[in-house]
C-alpha cells in the first residue's frame, strides 16, 4: 500500500507541474513573437517520429501489467473475490496513471525528441518501486519474505483452482480470455511426465548400474 501511496504520489507532482496555472509548473512555451515580424513561430524540435516512439515505449512498458490487471478482475468476478478485483484494479489505474502524466507532462515541457523519450524513461521506473522494495526485502531478510509468500500462496491456492475450474466449465470465459484451467492443466501433466521418466531412469540405474543413462 505504501509503494502505491508514493506512485501515485510522485505521479501527482509531474501532473501538477504540467500545469501553466500551478507555481511549480513546468511547462515550456515555444511560440516565438519577435516585434519585427508579423507571425509566430513555434521553435518547438518535437517531431511525429518522438511522439511515435513515446508511443510505444508506453505502449510495451504498461500493457502487460494492464492485460494481467484485467485477467484479475475477471478471476474476481468468477470468484467473488475482492481482493484480487482490487489488485487488478490497481494494475490497470497505476500503468493507465502513469501514460495520462508521461503525455501531459511531455506535451508541456518538451521541446525536442530527447526530452520527450528520457522523461518518458523516467516516469516508467516509478512504475518499479513496489519490485525495488520487494528485492530489498529479499536481501535483508530472505526467509521472512519466503514464509510470507509461502502463506500467500497456501491462502489463494483454493481460490485460484476454484477460478480455474470456472474458467474451463465456461469454455474459456468472456472477451477472449484464454482458457487457463488448460494450460494448468497442461502443466501439470509436463510435471508428471517428467517425474515419471526421472523415476525410470533412476529404476534402469539401480537395475544396472554400469550402464549409461541417457
Amino acid at each position: 500500500a505504501l509503494t502505491i501511496i508514493l506512485q501515485v504520489g510522485v505521479y501527482s507532482i509531474f501532473l501538477n507541474a504540467s500545469r501553466s496555472v500551478s507555481s511549480s509548473s513546468d511547462v515550456e512555451y515555444t511560440w516565438l513573437c519577435p516585434s519585427n515580424q508579423p507571425n509566430c513561430v513555434d521553435s518547438t524540435r518535437v517531431t511525429d517520429i518522438g511522439w511515435v516512439v513515446f508511443s510505444c515505449i508506453t505502449i510495451t512498458k504498461n500493457l502487460h501489467d494492464m492485460i494481467s490487471g484485467i485477467k484479475l478482475i475477471f478471476l474476481a468476478r468468477t470468484n467473488s473475490d475482492f481482493r484480487c478485483f482490487v489488485g487488478g484494479f490497481i494494475l490497470i489505474y497505476i500503468p493507465t496513471m502513469c501514460a495520462w502524466v508521461s503525455y501531459s507532462y511531455n506535451y508541456a515541457t518538451a521541446t525536442k525528441d530527447t526530452e520527450l523519450i528520457v522523461n518518458s524513461v523516467i516516469l516508467m521506473f516509478v512504475q518499479d518501486i513496489d519490485e525495488w522494495v520487494l528485492g530489498i526485502l529479499e536481501a535483508a531478510h530472505p526467509s521472512w519474505l519466503n514464509k510470507k509468500m509461502q502463506n500467500l500462496i497456501q491462502i489463494n491456492e483454493p481460490k485460484l483452482e476454484s477460478s480455474l475450474a470456472l474458467l474451463d466449465s465456461s469454455g474459456g470465459g468472456c472477451a477472449g480470455v484464454p482458457a487457463y484451467g488448460a494450460f494448468f492443466e497442461n502443466d501439470q501433466n509436463n510435471d508428471s511426465v517428467e517425474k515419471e521418466l526421472k523415476t525410470t531412469k533412476t529404476e534402469d540405474f539401480v537395475t544396472d548400474p554400469g550402464s549409461k543413462v541417457s
